[in-house]
């Protein structure tokens, strides 16, 4: 039998040496011992290659190349190669090669270089790569014998997305429009809301050409009217417009709530003589939603309506000595007052309505005097100038009286003179 190696251990040579066993019956299995050099490359002539950093700027721009004067370190890993370049201008690009690299070590593996860019150079000899664009990612590569390989770097804006949601009390949120522009001058957009109340815009610059943050400004236009104008609707406080700046990697959002617009309601309880009369409770409802919780501040004639009932609400509202209730932060709507403790005074019987409307001051702000005995009409927006009118009806309750009583003793009188008559 002749045995033979065909393959060494890694970093050994191949021992040539051939050995030839015979192998008998009955005979114990033997052993072959072989040694291996430990094989060592060749040295090899060094070879070279060049290398070209092709450099590119979403900024750059004729007259202003921002992609030129760029910093770069190539350092390969043999340390044999360390060195700084940097790029001049190609168009609106810049590049720099450098030439005569070993493309192999001694060992005869390839060399690796790192590609990292620095930035621009600073005065003190720092470098710095502007906040605007996306920190550039260092490259290693190897070459090849002869060859100048072209290795690309772009220094891409730092861009990003804008979202704006839409909040409002009555739950409309879908069809609402919205300008945003930016201080730069490069952004003049108008967006509007879907059925989820957002609306987005995306690849907005983080930053100008001057590293400097962009400010965008976001303002609510509302509806869209037919001709292609804008209408806000009346029964919102319109919001105000909001200046942000933006973050590299995440969309920014902007929350523009629409709040109803609040009004008010002043009551003023009085005599028949138009004397004020302290004291007076009423309650306070809205047609659609029942009693109106109400916050007494301080203690005073200033009520404020509540959005749901607390341990700070109540619903009983007291007259002061000027016969006055104030109560404001009533949303839009119908409501009534219920006169429901007179101290002893004639009480108005009836509800006492009025409707908080937004469509102007007159409607929003409202005033009532209720009078004892008298109808009343209220007054609107708290001008003075419409005074209500009163139908004064004590006299007529009063001799609406006497003649049901008078009437009643005439036919008692009758029946018991027709009673004289039968006895007769």
């Amino acid at each position: 039998m002749t045995i033979q190696e065909t393959k060494a251990p890694t970093g050994y040579k191949i021992n040539p040496e051939l050995f030839i066993r015979q192998i008998k019956v009955d005979e114990a299995t033997g052993s072959i011992t072989t040694f291996n050099e430990i094989e060592v490359p060749e040295p090899r002539d060094t070879v070279y290659g060049n290398l070209t950093i092709y450099k590119t700027a979403d900024d750059s721009k004729r007259g202003a190349n921002t992609a030129k004067d760029v910093w770069f370190n190539v350092k390969s890993d043999d340390g044999v190669t360390d060195t700084y370049v940097v790029t001049t201008s190609k168009g609106l690009d810049g590049e720099v090669t450098l030439t005569n690299l070993p493309v192999y070590k001694a060992s005869g593996e390839y060399v690796n270089y790192t590609i990292k860019e620095l930035g621009y150079k600073n005065a003190d000899g720092t470098y710095s790569v502007p906040d605007r664009y996306v920190p550039p990612v260092e490259r290693t590569v190897t070459l090849k014998e002869n060859v100048t390989l072209s290795f690309y770097f772009a220094n891409r804006l730092q861009k990003t997305g804008l979202i704006v949601q839409k909040e409002s009390e009555d739950g409309i949120v879908s069809g609402f429009y919205f300008s945003v522009k930016s201080d730069d001058g490069k952004t003049n957009k108008v967006l509007v809301t879907g059925e989820d109340g957002t609306a987005h815009l995306t690849n907005l610059a983080v930053y100008n050409t001057s590293n400097e943050k962009v400010k965008y400004t976001i303002d609510e236009l509302g509806f869209k009217n037919a001709d292609g104008t804008y209408y806000f609707p009346a029964k919102y406080v319109k919001p105000a417009a909001q200046t942000v700046t933006l973050e590299d990697g995440k969309s920014f959002v902007v929350t523009m709530k629409n709040l109803l617009k609040r009004g008010s309601v002043e009551l003023l309880k009085t005599d028949g003589n138009g004397n004020p009369l302290e004291g007076i409770e009423f309650e306070l409802y809205n047609t659609k939603t029942g009693i109106v919780n109400v916050i007494n501040k301080n203690s005073s004639i200033m009520y404020e309506a509540a959005d749901s009932k607390t341990a700070d609400t109540v619903t009983k509202l007291v007259t002061d000595s000027d016969g006055r209730i104030i109560v404001n932060n009533l949303l839009p709507g119908d409501y009534y007052f219920i006169e429901t403790d007179s101290k002893g005074n004639m009480p108005y019987a009836g509800k006492i309505n009025f409707t908080i409307s937004p469509d102007s001051l007159d409607t929003l702000d409202i005033q009532l005097t209720v009078k004892n005995n008298s109808v009343f009409i209220p007054e609107t927006g708290g001008t003075g100038n419409n005074r209500p009118m009163y139908i004064e009806i004590g006299a007529a309750v009063l001799a609406f009286t006497i003649l049901v009583g008078a009437i009643g003793l005439g036919i008692r009188k009758k029946k018991k003179s027709i009673g004289k008559k039968a006895q007769q």
